[in-house]
């Protein structure tokens, strides 16, 4: 049965690994959509307030994979006041049933977490801080906040009963 996942969190928080995990154990066509592929790659754009074209790309590309049966899992930083929008609209006309989750770290655990990913060296503990958004819910009905003491596999088993899986 199609789903649309909405993984959010600050830098660090695990994001990516939860959402790749969970493609591994979802059945059927599942498209993981990353935030950052297309901000970063595809456009080359920073994330900034002002920066608008990722709002119409990430619209269309999770449009599209709803449209084509596809479930899709969307993970990142997703900030509230620039994603709220379009996530709602897409939330709106998905033919699925919708899902938020929000993956709530401190900044000390960014830190942490962030040693362990392959671009570790590239951004410095300066920029984690400038990007760090504390308690960024959406704060719509059924949003699930996960604690940053829950791991990968708890984190990912949560989700999936979360989503009736």
């Amino acid at each position: 049965m199609q789903k649309f996942i909405i993984i959010r969190g600050n830098s660090g928080s695990g994001k990516s690994a939860v959402a790749e995990r969970l493609r591994k154990e979802l059945d059927g066509k599942v498209a993981l959509v990353g935030q950052d592929t297309l901000r970063r790659t595809i456009l080359g754009e920073t994330d900034s307030l002002e920066k608008k074209d990722i709002i119409g790309l990430l619209e269309q590309t999770l449009n599209y994979c709803l449209e084509k049966g596809y479930s899709v899992i969307l993970e990142g930083i997703l900030s509230k006041p620039k994603y709220k929008e379009v996530l709602m609209r897409v939330i709106d006309v998905a033919p699925c049933d919708s899902y938020v989750f929000y993956i709530d770290v401190s900044i000390e655990e960014s830190f942490q977490r962030h040693q362990t990913k392959p671009i570790a060296n590239e951004v410095s503990e300066e920029q984690l801080r400038s990007w760090y958004q504390p308690q960024n819910y959406l704060g719509i009905p059924g949003e699930i906040i996960i604690d940053e003491r829950s791991t990968l596999e708890e984190t990912v088993e949560l989700i999936k009963n979360s989503i009736k899986f």
